[in-house]
């Protein structure tokens, strides 16, 4: 390269002249990868791929992976060093993936490999395992009938954990006696029976399914509610009804009981006909035994004597038959949170953040002890059996994905958890949140 000009030399201009060499090169961008697959996982979709077949000259540093669920719009998931699979955990049943992987080198990143090639979705199917869902305290204390987040919720735990069946711990909406109410309770719970029919769905009644409108009249004997729901596909013993009820599933003895009426000056009786069905009900040879109700035996909020006061008449009305009949776990809601105790080798877990707003847990003054595990966020319970059938996985799960408590229990029952985690921010999946509302229907 010739560069020339003038240099003022004293009156007069002198001609300037000066040559320079530069070496440089054209770097184009690297091949992409080749032949990239997608295949179903374990609740995961797993990515494999080939090197570029033209790679000569190139010094590959690894892999970027992206992801979208529009062919096209895709957004980062990974940056991998040189490795050819990926296992993507943060996918939900029954949509539509699209993944391409790009090559990157010392000089750039190439274009995305064919898109064509990595389109999936993730299909329900049968590993073995028997998936169902704990959660209550759907209602909302406004004017409608359900929160708003529970349709996040149920959109996760659909898609998240496929389950094979639901149980509500109670307090579905806000005022039960009203049967404008349940309407907007059945649209919201329809969704489940659109992503697969056969999930089973029951629930235990809460204090919420017999208020009406004017306060202080209830709906006391429920009427209206079991009007709406409909458990005849369990209701298989002589004087059960959708207030109590058993069945069994997957090895597990599943008994549903009503706690939301007979209740005086803060003292609950069980009524006379639900407590004959419930003693002769424990009194049979079961494996693994689970009781569902609302009100919970165990209160962690110093600033509700109320509530204090009911977890205790709960406690002295059935713990002692609880143990004597060998009751493994106990599930109720009511008091919006989590809570997780044991006595005398029960386990009782409260589930209580279905979407209503969540109250503030107190570990002073209350029925909190060393070992417990208790906080105040959305969430819902997960609970797994392994495909040999011998063990049994809780998980908690909160709003944005991550697992709050772990439990794992042996089955048959009597065999009390031989692990217990507690997992703090531990990530589950990235949720694909889709409007889904969730219904009671008759069947």
């Amino acid at each position: 390269v010739l560069f020339g000009g003038l240099q003022r030399q004293g009156p007069t201009f002198a001609t300037l002249g000066d040559t320079w060499l530069y070496s440089y090169a054209v770097f184009e961008p690297p091949p992409a990868p080749e032949n990239l697959a997608v295949s179903q996982g374990t609740n995961s979709l797993v990515l494999s791929w080939e090197p570029p077949s033209s790679s000569e000259g190139f010094e590959i540093i690894g892999y970027n992976v992206y992801k979208g669920t529009t062919l096209g719009a895709y957004t980062p998931l990974a940056e991998l060093g040189d490795v050819l699979t990926l296992t993507d955990l943060s996918v939900g049943f029954g949509i539509t993936y699209h993944y391409v992987v790009t090559t990157v080198t010392t000089t750039g990143e190439s274009d995305y490999s064919d898109a064509d090639q990595g389109s999936i979705a993730l299909s329900p199917y049968d590993d073995g395992t028997y998936t169902f869902i704990v959660y209550g305290d759907t209602r909302s204390s406004d004017e409608t009938a359900v929160a708003e987040i529970h349709d996040d919720i149920v959109s996760r735990f659909l898609q998240l954990s496929d389950p094979e069946m639901i149980i509500h711990s109670g307090d579905m909406v806000n005022h039960g006696g009203e049967a404008y109410q349940w309407p907007l309770f059945n649209d919201s719970i329809h969704s489940i029976w659109q992503w697969d029919p056969d999930i089973e769905w029951y629930g235990a009644a809460g204090n919420h399914e017999m208020y009406t409108d004017i306060y202080g009249v209830n709906d006391e004997d429920f009427s209206t509610y079991q009007d709406v729901v409909d458990f005849s596909d369990v209701l298989d013993e002589p004087g059960e009804t959708e207030l109590y009820y058993s069945f069994d599933r997957h090895r597990i003895h599943f008994i549903v009981i009503n706690t939301a009426t007979e209740w005086e000056d803060g003292m609950y009786t069980c009524p006379t006909a639900q407590m004959e069905w419930l003693e002769t009900e424990l009194a049979k040879d079961y494996e693994f035994v689970i009781v569902v109700n609302h009100y919970p035996a165990f209160c962690i909020m110093d600033n509700r004597p109320d509530r204090m006061q009911e977890a205790l008449a709960i406690r002295n009305e059935f713990h002692d038959l609880f143990v004597e009949s060998g009751v493994d776990l106990v599930l109720s809601g009511h008091n919006h949170g989590f809570h997780h105790t044991t006595l005398d080798g029960i386990h009782y877990v409260m589930s209580a953040g279905g979407g209503e707003a969540v109250y503030d847990i107190q570990k002073v003054g209350t029925d909190w002890k060393s070992g417990d595990v208790g906080f105040s966020d959305i969430h819902y319970c997960v609970y797994q059996t392994n495909a040999a059938g011998n063990r049994l996985t809780m998980n908690v799960v909160l709003l944005n994905g991550t697992v709050g408590f772990s439990m794992v229990f042996d089955l048959p029952g009597g065999e009390f958890p031989i692990m217990t985690t507690l997992i703090v921010a531990a990530a589950v999946a990235a949720v694909v949140v889709v409007a889904l509302v969730i219904y009671v229907r008759k069947r």
